[in-house]
């Protein structure tokens, strides 16, 4: 019987399984009994942007920051959070519209004014130089102070109707030329033999004259225009009740007991 020789394999002798090299082998390259290793270890990972190992069950490379899901390089950023502005509120519109200049219209006032003055003292109850005088001063009285009542009406008009209240100075030189227009057609007389008759005519006149100055001057409509002259109607009566009570309690006071 011819003696057989075993078939020449890589295989070494006692191990059937064939040697799984879990690395790439060079060209012409054998497997060697040294590399073999078991299939149940897992080699890590390699960034496929840097190149770095990553863990098998890694997402973000810990190197460079490259996102394995959204094959993107992560880039982080340092400093102050970025907070987006709350949005602006549109600004309030203004209750006094610019226009003019508040030295033209308190010239302008100051001429009225002059005239309401000498239409009080020429139509004096007395033909007195000393009541001509006093009636003339009162009229300038009233004019000084009820501008600042207008002032408070007009602010509390701009609060009533939401709007910002600004251009003091325009909308004082405002109601003082409309007050003195009011004042000057309520200093003259109109010709009517009864007295209240007379005065139940020439005030709702005033105060028709006072409506369109205001409502010319101011532009506003005429609903807004009537609630000015409402709160400033009902200022100038508030600071007139104060000084007819001062008075009031001062003749009291003067009064002696017994007299």
């Amino acid at each position: 019987m011819a003696d057989v020789s075993p078939p020449n394999s890589s295989t070494p002798p006692g191990d059937d399984k064939p040697i799984i090299p879990l690395e790439p082998l060079a060209p012409g390259e054998a497997p060697s009994p040294a590399r073999k290793e078991s299939i149940l270890k897992l080699v890590d990972d390699k960034c496929p942007n840097c190149g770095a190992k990553m863990e098998s069950d890694a997402i973000v490379c810990m190197a460079c920051g490259y996102d394995m899901k959204a094959n993107q390089v992560l880039t982080s950023r340092t400093g102050i959070d970025e907070v987006e502005p709350a949005p602006v509120a549109a600004e309030r519109p203004e209750f006094v519209k610019p226009g003019g200049r508040p030295l033209v219209y308190a010239i302008a006032g100051v001429c009225v004014l002059c005239g309401a003055m000498v239409a009080a003292a020429m139509n004096a109850p007395k033909p007195d130089i000393g009541v001509r005088a006093a009636l003339a001063l009162l009229v300038l009285y009233h004019a000084i102070l009820h501008t600042g009542t207008g002032v408070a009406a007009i602010w509390l008009a701009a609060r009533y109707v939401e709007q910002r209240l600004t251009h003091l100075e325009l909308a004082a030189s405002r109601i003082f030329l409309a007050l003195a227009c009011f004042l000057l057609v309520a200093s003259i007389r109109i010709p009517i033999e009864h007295p209240f008759l007379e005065s139940l005519v020439r005030f709702p006149l005033a105060i028709g004259v006072y409506f369109l100055a205001i409502f010319a001057l101011f532009r506003r409509n005429r609903q807004e225009t009537l609630l000015f002259l409402l709160f400033h109607a009902g200022a100038a009566m508030f600071v007139e009740l104060g000084v007819r009570l001062a008075v009031w309690l001062e003749a009291i006071v003067a009064v002696k007991p017994g007299s």
